[in-house]
């Protein structure tokens, strides 16, 4: 339907990026900071069961940033652990928006410690039905 309800907050004004680090624990110095926020109200509506697309295409959006960023030789991380409505005051704009996704963008993150969360995997059945 192309409704676009996806906006982007590109941070990388040093002020900016140090008054953020209050909405997170997870914040690892990275110069550019990427915010990724979707309008509910502007996105599309599955009819069969009233899905609101929003969050779907902001998720879409951050991942594909990932991979260009990548793409280019930096790094990324990404943070869902934020507290939204202190970033929101933060942001110009902002009011009216879910924000989905805080992503790093950088060369290297040597602060970054991920949980031991991070290395557990469920089996490949748990995850995958296969239908034949």
């Amino acid at each position: 339907m192309n409704k676009q309800p996806v906006h982007i907050w590109a941070v990388s004004r040093p002020e900016t990026l140090e008054v953020i680090k209050g909405v997170t624990r997870s914040n690892y110095g990275a110069p550019l900071l990427l915010v990724v926020g979707c309008r509910p109200a502007d996105a599309w509506v599955r009819r069969y069961d009233g899905k609101n697309g929003a969050e779907v295409d902001a998720a879409i959006i951050a991942t594909y940033l990932m991979l260009a960023a990548e793409n280019e030789g930096l790094a990324t991380l990404w943070v869902g652990s934020f507290d939204p409505a202190l970033l929101r005051d933060i942001l110009p704009g902002a009011e009216g928006y879910e924000l989905v996704a805080m992503i790093n963008v950088g060369y290297h993150f040597p602060e970054s410690q991920p949980s031991p969360m991070h290395e557990v995997r469920k089996t490949i059945e748990e995850f995958v039905t296969k239908i034949e």
